[in-house]
């Protein structure tokens, strides 16, 4: 499973809340414009609903007038009669009374008196304007009171404007009311205090329109529609601006707010675990640069330096104190193998004095002097390969002037002399050759090194030291090939060669190696190191 990078949890953190807290507003803001659209509707319902029980309950009223008016002598008259002037007469008395009464309504703007049998009109108008309507309408309107029966209403609709005729008909002659429903004081009150909607009344079902709000409401009995259009239904409230205004803020903040986070926060983030990631890479030299940015941060990558220069030191500290300790194994494993050598030198200065052979003494004195000077020399440093092998010439010929025959032959590669070499690695050989020879009167030893290529133009340097003093014993060569370089192994036997084995694993490691065989009359040692010029280590 992938990991999340503090950064990310953050940044991913910061984002939520963010978006989080837009939801919130939007949903807000939606709420309060769904509520007030619901609530805008419902009053508008309302609004409907009370001018269409105004205007129902208005026409009911004119129609019961107008059936008072239609009950008088009068009408009666006017209705019976075949007589022009006596008709005329009547729908002069019909004309007063209905001023009186019909005439009061807002919502009727004309009267008409038909008398079929004299051919006898009178029309009473409200406005000059329904003399142009009465052109229009009042034919087919006759003509629906001749088929029609005593009582009737219908509409006519003149230029999309729908007008409501309630007609009263007895024997000869008919009483015809011309009412205009959008005349109701209610429906123009609503009308005067808005300019953003519109109250239209309609023989039809109004047609829903995209960009406009539509709210109908039937006229019952008048086969009317009361229809309500806005091009917007409400305006926003104080309420909504300051949440659509906050959703805006919100909105333009969030972006700003997560660059500062990402340059406070995201961005030192980064550059600590790339830092980390170069630290973990082994870098410990790597320090990280002071972020400036918040003092969390900042204390963090300080105690992150802070960390790494403990590292350092303890890191010096433990490595001073392991070379101490290596260095101190180096001299005692180099000055375990001198002893046993030192004594019998000593041993036989003493049978030379005793025997007045000044001139040997002395002899033995200067050779084994200048042996302790080479042998004895800083351990902490490497040696070259000629001062390896002048320290060996100057063993045999102590050896020799101790009653000794022993022969040394060199095979060289021309350019290994100036090779870097640990003091003691060949003495030791040629030392156990002398000190364990079964004929200490005839020895010969060889000592031949060579320089190799290997691969990726590595060099070795092979060096074979070959002697006639006596082989290796089987269960020596066992012992070797099973023990652990790299484990020091404290005994009182072939100290030599554990001693350089373990030495030369202290300082090149897996890269050496050492090998014993017999082979012929000759016990053999094969030493292989790198090849390296003595000026390229020290050993500190």
């Amino acid at each position: 499973m992938r990991k999340l990078k503090l950064s990310n949890l953050i940044f991913f953190i910061a984002s939520s809340v963010s978006v989080s807290l837009i939801v919130i507003v939007l949903i807000l803001f939606s709420y309060s414009v769904h509520l007030n659209k619901f609530l805008s509707q419902k009053s508008i319902e309302i609004f409907l609903e009370n001018i269409a029980s105004s205007i129902n309950s208005t026409v009911y009223t004119i129609q019961k007038q107008a059936i008072s008016l239609s009950q008088t002598t009068d009408f009666l008259v006017f209705c019976n009669t075949s007589k022009r002037n006596k008709a005329s007469m009547r729908a002069d008395a019909l004309r007063k009374e209905s001023q009186k009464t019909l005439m009061t309504y807002a919502e009727v703007v004309g009267i008409y008196l038909y008398n079929d049998q004299c051919d006898y009109y009178y029309p009473v108008y409200k406005h000059y304007e329904t003399v142009r309507i009465s052109q229009d309408i009042l034919p087919s309107l006759i003509q629906d009171a001749a088929s029609a029966s005593d009582r009737f209403l219908c509409n006519k609709t003149v230029k999309n404007h729908v007008y409501l005729c309630y007609g009263i008909k007895d024997r000869y002659g008919f009483l015809l009311v011309l009412i205009d429903p959008s005349k109701n004081r209610m429906l123009a009150n609503h009308t005067a205090i808005t300019d953003t909607a519109s109250y239209t009344i309609s023989s039809l079902p109004p047609q829903s329109k995209s960009s406009k709000t539509v709210i109908s409401r039937p006229l019952e009995n008048l086969g009317l529609h009361l229809t309500f259009e806005s091009e917007r239904l409400y305006h926003y409230t104080s309420t909504q601006i300051v949440l659509l205004a906050l959703l805006i803020f919100l909105i333009l903040l969030i972006p700003l707010t997560l660059l500062r986070l990402e340059k406070l926060i995201m961005q030192p983030l980064n550059e600590i675990s790339r830092s980390l990631d170069i630290i973990s890479g082994g870098n410990l030299d790597y320090r990280l640069q002071k972020p400036n940015t918040l003092d969390e941060i900042s204390k963090f990558a300080e105690n992150i330096n802070y960390m790494l220069d403990k590292i350092y030191e303890y890191k010096e500290e433990g490595f001073n104190q392991r070379m101490d300790a290596v260095q101190a194994k180096l001299q005692y494993l180099q000055l375990q193998i001198h002893p046993h050598f030192y004594l019998n030198c000593l041993k036989s200065l003493n049978s030379y004095l005793y025997l007045l052979d000044y001139e040997n003494a002395q002899t033995l004195v200067m050779t084994l002097s200048d042996y302790i000077s080479r042998t004895f020399r800083n351990v902490h440093n490497f040696i070259s390969l000629k001062e390896e092998l002048e320290s060996v010439r100057s063993y045999i010929d102590l050896c020799n002037i101790l009653s000794c025959s022993v022969h040394l032959d060199f095979r060289l590669d021309g350019s290994c002399l100036s090779m870097n070499c640990l003091p003691m690695t060949i003495l030791t050989f040629v030392e156990n050759s002398v000190k364990h020879a079964t004929a200490p009167n005839d020895i010969h030893i060889v000592i031949q090194i060579e320089i190799i290529e290997m691969e990726y133009e590595r060099h070795v340097m092979i060096i074979t030291i070959k002697n006639s003093g006596s082989q290796f014993p089987d269960k020596t060569l066992r012992e070797m090939e099973t023990l652990d370089a790299s484990q020091m192994v404290y005994r009182t036997k072939h100290i030599g060669i554990t001693n350089v084995r373990y030495r030369l694993w202290l300082v090149y490691g897996n890269d050496a190696s050492l090998v014993l065989r017999n082979e012929e009359n000759y016990a053999i040692v094969e030493i292989t190191i790198p090849c390296e010029q003595n000026t390229e280590r020290i050993l500190l």
